[in-house]
Protein backbone atom coordinates (compact mmCIF):
# COMPACT_ATOMS: atom_id res chain seq x y z
CA UNK A 1 0.00 0.00 0.00
CA UNK A 2 1.30 3.51 -0.82
CA UNK A 3 0.56 6.03 1.88
CA UNK A 4 0.61 9.56 1.51
CA UNK A 5 3.52 11.34 3.56
CA UNK A 6 2.01 11.21 7.05
CA UNK A 7 4.28 12.18 10.39
CA UNK A 8 3.15 11.64 13.46
CA UNK A 9 4.23 14.55 15.84
CA UNK A 10 3.73 14.91 19.36
CA UNK A 11 4.83 17.67 21.62
CA UNK A 12 5.09 18.78 25.16
CA UNK A 13 4.37 22.54 26.36
CA UNK A 14 4.21 24.98 29.06
CA UNK A 15 0.67 25.52 28.82
CA UNK A 16 -2.80 23.74 27.74
CA UNK A 17 -3.27 27.43 25.94
CA UNK A 18 -2.38 27.38 22.33
CA UNK A 19 -2.23 31.37 21.72
CA UNK A 20 1.24 31.38 24.72
CA UNK A 21 2.53 27.68 25.30
CA UNK A 22 6.19 27.11 24.51
CA UNK A 23 7.59 23.48 23.22
CA UNK A 24 9.57 21.79 26.34
CA UNK A 25 9.73 18.48 24.15
CA UNK A 26 9.63 17.38 20.56
CA UNK A 27 9.13 14.13 18.76
CA UNK A 28 7.90 13.05 15.32
CA UNK A 29 7.71 9.65 13.73
CA UNK A 30 6.89 9.18 9.81
CA UNK A 31 3.79 6.44 9.35
CA UNK A 32 5.60 4.79 6.24
CA UNK A 33 9.01 4.09 7.29
CA UNK A 34 10.09 4.75 3.70
CA UNK A 35 9.71 8.56 3.70
CA UNK A 36 12.74 8.32 6.32
CA UNK A 37 15.21 8.25 3.59
CA UNK A 38 18.40 8.67 4.13
CA UNK A 39 17.27 10.38 7.47
CA UNK A 40 16.14 8.61 10.68
CA UNK A 41 12.76 7.32 11.32
CA UNK A 42 12.18 9.31 14.29
CA UNK A 43 12.68 13.14 15.51
CA UNK A 44 13.13 13.53 19.13
CA UNK A 45 14.59 16.54 21.27
CA UNK A 46 13.76 18.21 24.54
CA UNK A 47 14.05 21.78 24.65
CA UNK A 48 13.86 25.10 26.57
CA UNK A 49 10.69 27.08 25.24
CA UNK A 50 10.91 30.50 23.41
CA UNK A 51 11.18 33.85 25.80
CA UNK A 52 7.86 35.29 27.29
CA UNK A 53 5.95 31.83 27.12
CA UNK A 54 3.06 31.31 29.40
CA UNK A 55 4.36 28.65 32.05
CA UNK A 56 1.35 26.46 33.88
CA UNK A 57 2.48 24.48 36.72
CA UNK A 58 0.16 22.09 35.83
CA UNK A 59 1.60 21.61 32.15
CA UNK A 60 4.94 21.29 33.79
CA UNK A 61 3.69 18.19 35.95
CA UNK A 62 1.78 16.44 33.10
CA UNK A 63 5.41 16.41 31.47
CA UNK A 64 8.17 16.24 34.18
CA UNK A 65 9.82 19.62 32.65
CA UNK A 66 12.36 20.43 35.00
CA UNK A 67 14.91 21.92 32.57
CA UNK A 68 13.21 24.96 31.52
CA UNK A 69 16.94 27.48 33.00
CA UNK A 70 19.05 24.59 32.55
CA UNK A 71 21.89 25.53 29.06
CA UNK A 72 22.71 22.67 28.25
CA UNK A 73 19.58 22.16 26.74
CA UNK A 74 18.31 23.80 23.30
CA UNK A 75 16.45 26.18 22.66
CA UNK A 76 12.54 26.00 21.18
CA UNK A 77 14.43 27.64 18.09
CA UNK A 78 17.22 25.20 17.84
CA UNK A 79 14.99 22.23 18.13
CA UNK A 80 12.48 23.43 15.61
CA UNK A 81 15.28 24.30 13.40
CA UNK A 82 16.32 20.54 13.59
CA UNK A 83 13.28 19.32 13.00
CA UNK A 84 13.05 21.55 9.47
CA UNK A 85 16.60 20.00 8.78
CA UNK A 86 15.83 16.52 9.73
CA UNK A 87 12.48 17.33 7.27
CA UNK A 88 15.21 18.22 4.44
CA UNK A 89 12.20 20.05 2.66
CA UNK A 90 9.43 17.31 2.85
CA UNK A 91 6.08 18.21 3.39
CA UNK A 92 3.76 15.67 5.29
CA UNK A 93 0.04 15.72 6.59
CA UNK A 94 0.75 16.08 10.64
CA UNK A 95 -1.21 13.46 12.48
CA UNK A 96 -1.71 12.82 16.51
CA UNK A 97 -4.07 12.63 19.17
CA UNK A 98 -4.32 16.70 19.89
CA UNK A 99 -3.09 17.33 15.92
CA UNK A 100 -5.04 20.95 16.54
CA UNK A 101 -3.23 21.94 19.63
CA UNK A 102 0.51 20.49 18.20
CA UNK A 103 -0.04 22.10 14.85
CA UNK A 104 -0.85 25.74 16.09
CA UNK A 105 1.78 25.56 18.74
CA UNK A 106 4.56 24.10 16.37
CA UNK A 107 3.58 26.74 14.00
CA UNK A 108 4.35 29.82 16.34
CA UNK A 109 7.03 28.21 17.38
CA UNK A 110 7.96 27.87 13.86
CA UNK A 111 7.67 31.34 13.06
CA UNK A 112 9.67 32.43 16.24
CA UNK A 113 12.40 30.11 14.75
CA UNK A 114 12.20 32.39 11.46
CA UNK A 115 12.12 35.82 13.42
CA UNK A 116 15.10 35.19 15.48
CA UNK A 117 17.43 36.84 13.54
CA UNK A 118 20.29 35.63 15.86
CA UNK A 119 19.83 31.78 16.24
CA UNK A 120 22.79 29.95 14.70
CA UNK A 121 20.85 27.99 13.14
CA UNK A 122 20.02 28.33 9.35
CA UNK A 123 16.03 27.95 8.68
CA UNK A 124 15.51 28.11 5.54
CA UNK A 125 12.58 25.86 4.99
CA UNK A 126 8.99 26.89 4.92
CA UNK A 127 6.23 25.58 7.06
CA UNK A 128 6.11 22.06 6.17
CA UNK A 129 2.17 21.47 7.21
CA UNK A 130 -0.71 21.51 5.21
CA UNK A 131 -3.83 23.17 6.96
CA UNK A 132 -5.43 19.90 7.30
CA UNK A 133 -4.64 17.23 9.97
CA UNK A 134 -5.04 13.60 10.69
CA UNK A 135 -6.34 13.15 14.67
CA UNK A 136 -6.16 9.76 16.56
CA UNK A 137 -8.59 10.47 18.73
CA UNK A 138 -11.23 10.37 15.98
CA UNK A 139 -10.04 7.50 14.23
CA UNK A 140 -10.24 5.28 16.94
CA UNK A 141 -13.82 6.55 17.64
CA UNK A 142 -14.84 5.72 14.16
CA UNK A 143 -12.68 2.13 14.60
CA UNK A 144 -14.63 1.13 17.95
CA UNK A 145 -18.31 2.44 16.32
CA UNK A 146 -17.50 -0.10 13.22
CA UNK A 147 -16.50 -2.58 15.94
CA UNK A 148 -19.66 -2.23 18.07
CA UNK A 149 -17.48 -0.47 20.83
CA UNK A 150 -19.51 2.23 20.59
CA UNK A 151 -20.89 1.89 24.40
CA UNK A 152 -16.93 2.89 25.70
CA UNK A 153 -17.49 6.51 23.76
CA UNK A 154 -18.75 9.28 26.49
CA UNK A 155 -19.55 12.59 24.97
CA UNK A 156 -15.74 13.15 25.05
CA UNK A 157 -14.47 10.62 23.33
CA UNK A 158 -12.29 7.75 24.03
CA UNK A 159 -9.95 8.59 26.83
CA UNK A 160 -6.32 7.57 25.34
CA UNK A 161 -5.83 4.93 28.24
CA UNK A 162 -9.13 3.42 26.53
CA UNK A 163 -7.57 3.78 22.86
CA UNK A 164 -4.08 1.91 23.87
CA UNK A 165 -6.18 -0.61 25.13
CA UNK A 166 -8.19 -1.17 22.43
CA UNK A 167 -5.78 -1.51 20.14
CA UNK A 168 -2.95 -3.34 22.24
CA UNK A 169 -0.32 -0.99 22.26
CA UNK A 170 1.50 0.56 25.75
CA UNK A 171 0.17 3.36 27.38
CA UNK A 172 2.00 6.48 27.54
CA UNK A 173 4.24 6.97 29.99
CA UNK A 174 3.74 9.68 33.03
CA UNK A 175 5.02 12.03 33.17
CA UNK A 176 4.29 12.87 29.54
CA UNK A 177 7.13 12.65 26.98
CA UNK A 178 6.63 13.51 23.07
CA UNK A 179 8.77 10.69 21.80
CA UNK A 180 5.85 8.06 24.01
CA UNK A 181 2.93 9.81 22.49
CA UNK A 182 4.45 9.88 18.95
CA UNK A 183 5.58 5.77 19.46
CA UNK A 184 1.08 5.10 20.58
CA UNK A 185 -0.36 7.16 18.64
CA UNK A 186 1.79 6.00 15.55
CA UNK A 187 0.53 2.46 16.39
CA UNK A 188 -2.81 3.22 16.70
CA UNK A 189 -2.74 4.99 13.03
CA UNK A 190 -1.23 2.07 11.68
CA UNK A 191 -3.48 -0.46 13.05
CA UNK A 192 -6.61 1.15 12.45
CA UNK A 193 -5.00 1.46 8.80
CA UNK A 194 -3.85 -2.35 8.80
CA UNK A 195 -0.37 -1.53 8.20
CA UNK A 196 2.27 -3.89 10.36
CA UNK A 197 3.11 -2.34 13.82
Amino acid sequence: MTLPPILVLDLEATSEDRETAGIVDLAALWLDESMAGIHSLSFDERCRPRPHCEIQDEALKVNGCNWLRDKTVMTETEAICRLAAWLDGRKAILAGCNPGYDWHVLKKGWQAAMDDHESEWDLITPWPFGFRTIDVHSAAVIDAIQAGAADQISAEGLKSRLICNAFEVPEESKPHRAMAGASWECAVLRKVMGLPV
